[in-house]
């Protein structure tokens, strides 16, 4: 039964059924967690061949962390608590609980305060191995709350990081991320507003390209009263200070760059303006 019973999981966690994975967890929780040590133990003929497949080694780990986090979520602690040698709430215990009252914000129309609870919960269940698949719905979550702030962009970058999550999670296909990824590209390329705002910063680069700083700068002030781009909008206006050798205006715009970017949990961006950040405070 035991045999059976993984490979069955492990088939439904890599075809991306999540409803049969759910469904034998439930099913079969009883039994699991009652034989959680020696059933999740990978045999010593098959520990020799993942050290030489660390590829494997890393899918064999995500199931068994999904199939704990599976049945933490109804009930049975055992497994996670085997797995972290600690107790008290799991990592994904907490996270659920963080997503459940995000939601509630957002239900009561407190959409800023929804999208920092999600950004505090993905970011205490980041660096857990396995949980690749549980962060992938927080970043549909932030991407709900984004587009709920008519932040598209933002919304779009966290279902394409909910993308990578899912894959790298052994998921080919997953039909939430999926359908909101082509729902939201398709409402931004109509906004007239943001297709204004890109190519304001499209002219504005290319006037920063040929030296044109002041110029440059000039276009993006246009740009101050609206809530698209923000992160690049500061990041090139600061930019452009620093090579007209306004410093103190370059370290204004660039600490509005990294700010926005940590707001809007674009990663990227905060190490660009950050080490940008760090070459202006060298030369002041």
């Amino acid at each position: 039964m035991s045999d059976a019973l993984f490979n069955a999981l492990a088939a439904a966690h890599h075809s991306g059924d999540d409803l049969t994975f759910t469904r034998l967890c439930e099913e079969n929780a009883q039994w699991i967690a009652a034989n959680w040590v020696t059933w999740s133990r990978v045999p010593p003929e098959l520990r020799e061949q993942m050290k030489a497949d660390p590829a494997q080694l890393q899918r064999s780990g995500q199931l068994v962390f999904r199939i704990a986090a599976e049945l933490d979520l109804i009930g049975y602690r055992q497994p996670m608590d085997h797995m972290r040698g600690a107790t008290g709430p799991s990592p994904v215990v907490r996270f659920e609980n963080t997503v459940h009252e995000a939601r509630q914000r957002a239900e009561n129309g407190e959409h800023e305060e929804c999208r920092s609870l999600l950004l505090d919960a993905i970011g205490e269940l980041e660096g857990n191995a396995g949980a690749e698949a549980i962060l992938a719905q927080g970043h549909v979550e932030l991407a709900m709350a984004d587009a709920r702030l008519g932040d598209l962009p933002s919304a779009i970058d966290h279902l394409h990081t909910a993308r990578d999550l899912e894959q790298r999670a052994g998921h080919v296909y997953h039909l939430t991320s999926a359908s909101l990824l082509d729902a939201f590209t398709v409402a931004l390329r109509r906004d007239p507003e943001t297709i204004a705002v890109r190519d304001t910063i499209a002219h504005a680069q290319m006037l920063s390209d040929i030296g044109q700083f002041a110029e440059s700068n000039a276009e993006l002030a246009r740009l101050a009263r609206s809530d698209h781009y923000l992160g690049k909008v500061y990041g090139l206006t600061g930019l452009n200070h620093f090579r007209l050798g306004d410093l103190a205006a370059a370290h204004d715009y660039t600490s509005r760059a990294v700010a926005e970017c940590e707001r809007a949990g674009d990663r990227a961006g905060v190490t660009i303006y950050t080490t940008n950040l760090r070459a202006i405070e060298r030369t002041s």
